[in-house]
């Protein structure tokens, strides 16, 4: 079509491979361009949660070939995640949060700097089930950064949403805390149903809340991750 840029092209073109499940099409695709990241980041503003987990989950191994050539270059792409999740920056992602955790999982070397600042954003709104997420995710990798969470964390346990709850959960465990009673995580929700896809296998499932508390959500080598969601999240 006249007048579309290649960028717009480009976009399209992921987008149709996105929802098809071709995540390792858009790798190969795109590991070597210089603005990868930033392409998928921009992609990210997706009304299925699936496909949002998708892109998520290509950004660490992007960072991880990215990084070993040019550190520096994945460092300044999580500080601009950093700042767009800040009120000034005047263009919030809502899944930053998940975006740093995903590449830090991959990027071991950034973790020390990076980790602990994830966990600010713990009680800010819009961030707060992402920064649970995050906080999770990197506990089994980086838990010395992240001790001095532990009271707000144990504040979660408290929080009406189920998935905050079941991060709290599942990270106080990794920093060295007794794992939380099942009521403290559940509060007679246990059979609520979630859905959600694995990093490794992209495999989807839905499974109640019981269940969720009772698996391995993460592990320390990156290749175990899970992304959930709510199903009232899903388009019909």
């Amino acid at each position: 079509m006249p007048g579309r840029s290649k960028k717009t092209e480009e976009k399209q073109a992921l987008q149709v491979w996105l929802e098809a499940g071709r995540t390792e099409d858009i790798l190969e695709r795109m590991k070597d361009r210089p603005a990868a990241i930033n392409t998928l980041v921009s992609m990210l503003f997706q009304d299925d949660p699936l496909l949002m987990w998708r892109l998520l989950f290509l950004l660490g191994p992007l960072a991880q070939h990215k990084a070993q050539n040019n550190l520096e270059g994945v460092r300044n792409q999580i500080r601009r995640l950093l700042w767009l999740m800040n009120d000034e920056s005047g263009g919030i992602v809502w899944y930053a949060p998940q975006a740093v955790a995903t590449m830090l999982a991959y990027v071991p070397t950034l973790r020390r700097e990076f980790a602990r600042i994830l966990g600010s954003f713990l009680g800010e709104d819009p961030f707060e089930e992402g920064a649970h997420w995050a906080v999770a995710r990197l506990a089994t990798q980086e838990p010395a950064k992240l001790t001095d969470l532990i009271p707000r964390l144990r504040q979660s346990l408290d929080d009406p949403r189920p998935l905050i709850r079941l991060y709290a959960g599942m990270a106080l465990p990794a920093l060295g805390e007794t794992r939380p009673a099942d009521e403290q995580v559940l509060h007679d929700e246990g059979g609520i149903l979630l859905a959600g896809m694995d990093a490794q296998s992209g495999r989807v499932r839905q499974q109640d809340l019981q269940s969720l508390w009772n698996e391995t959500l993460f592990d320390a080598q990156a290749q175990w991750m899970v992304g959930l969601w709510s199903l009232s999240e899903s388009p019909d």
